[in-house]
């Protein structure tokens, strides 16, 4: 059992009356363990993770939600606060924090698919039988593919 679960346990007596009996035979978690955890002091763990939640929210806080995590494990850095990227990732996860997203970029024009085609101003013809024409160079050579050899 762990002292999330144990949590939890006192607090369904304390929010909703179950007993803890009940609570821990729901959750399949004996009921020793329970009382094993219920006044255990933190683990060093558990107060370092508290320790950098407290101070990534006072960093966040300050920047109004815009900074994300390498900003902030940026500042916790040079506010002497040793600290992996991931470290802060994980922090803001648990915390629920997440920076602003960026804006997307739109462009000026919209497409309407409901809309008509355009008409072709300039009556230009595009039919199958005009492309298969043979094009010309400017000197009236026929033009050369890639993919023929030179003479």
């Amino acid at each position: 059992m762990t002292a999330e679960t144990a949590g939890f346990i006192a607090a369904q007596r304390t929010d909703h009356g179950v007993p803890r009996s009940v609570a821990c035979r729901a959750l399949e978690a004996p009921e020793p363990a329970f009382c094993k955890h219920l006044n255990r002091p933190p683990t060093p763990a558990q107060s370092r993770r508290r320790v950098l939640d407290a101070e990534v929210n006072r960093v966040f806080g300050r920047s109004e939600g815009t900074c994300g995590s390498p900003r902030v494990t940026a500042q916790l850095r040079r506010d002497g606060i040793a600290a992996s990227n991931k470290t802060v990732e994980a922090s803001m996860a648990r915390q629920g924090l997440c920076a602003r997203p960026k804006p997307n970029k739109r462009g000026l024009t919209g497409q309407n698919p409901g809309d008509a085609a355009p008409t072709d101003l300039l009556r230009r013809d595009f039919s199958a039988n005009t492309s298969r024409r043979a094009r010309t160079c400017r000197d009236g050579l026929p033009k050369r593919s890639r993919l023929s050899p030179t003479p």
